[in-house]
Formats: C-alpha cells, sequence, structure tokens
C-alpha cells in the first residue's frame, strides 16, 4: 500500500487561486486534491515528495497569495 503525505492549504482568496494551486502542485508531483471551506487539501505519495522543492515552492507561492 502506498504511503501518501498530505499538504493542507489555507489560501486568499479562494478563487482563482484554489486552481491555480492545484495546477501547480500537480507539476510537483501531487496527484490528488480535495476542496476545503478555506483552501485545498493535496496529496502525494511520501517517496515522491522533494521537501526542498516544495518549500522553494511555498517561498515563492507565500509573496503571490496569502498561503
Amino acid at each position: 500500500m502506498t504511503e501518501y503525505t498530505e499538504l493542507t492549504l489555507a489560501i486568499r482568496p479562494l478563487e482563482p487561486w484554489r486552481d491555480v494551486l492545484c495546477a501547480e502542485l500537480g507539476d510537483l508531483g501531487f496527484d490528488s486534491f480535495e476542496d476545503t471551506e478555506d483552501g485545498v487539501k493535496a496529496y502525494i505519495p511520501t517517496v515522491k515528495l522533494d521537501k526542498a522543492m516544495m518549500m522553494a515552492w511555498l517561498n515563492t507561492t507565500r509573496s503571490e497569495v496569502s498561503v
């Protein structure tokens, strides 16, 4: 059974950023998404998670959107 890592993001404003974030996270290897009241939950197989790339993406994204 594949182990997954969950990333929970609260974002403002929700639209259009929810769709944009899901597309960007898909490029990073996340393969499933769940809309939440405040944003999105994204899931990636733990073996595919590149923590350094994820942190670089988060730092860039924070400057564009309130994450």
